[in-house]
């Protein structure tokens, strides 16, 4: 009964020192995936910011152009 009783305490030690590791390898998992996620919202929020410059652009020129027809249609009219 003796040695039954070591046996499953050494057992017993094992586990809650497997069961800290594994606690310990989880946190670190953790906060590598909220890095990640903060860095990957980062990046497509600079991409949003980018496209919104961009459409910008392209409608202040689309403007231009609608502009300098209407100023030629006027000419073609009179």
């Amino acid at each position: 009964m003796e040695i039954l009783a070591i046996v499953l305490g050494i057992g017993s030690l094992i586990i809650a020192i497997f069961s800290v590791i594994l606690a310990i390898h989880t946190i670190q998992l953790f906060k590598r995936t909220d890095q990640l996620v903060k860095e990957k919202d980062m990046r497509t929020k600079e991409m949003i910011d980018n496209g919104n410059k961009r459409t910008e652009e392209i409608l202040k020129r689309t403007q231009e152009i609608i502009a300098e027809g209407n100023k030629r249609l006027k000419i073609l009219i009179k």
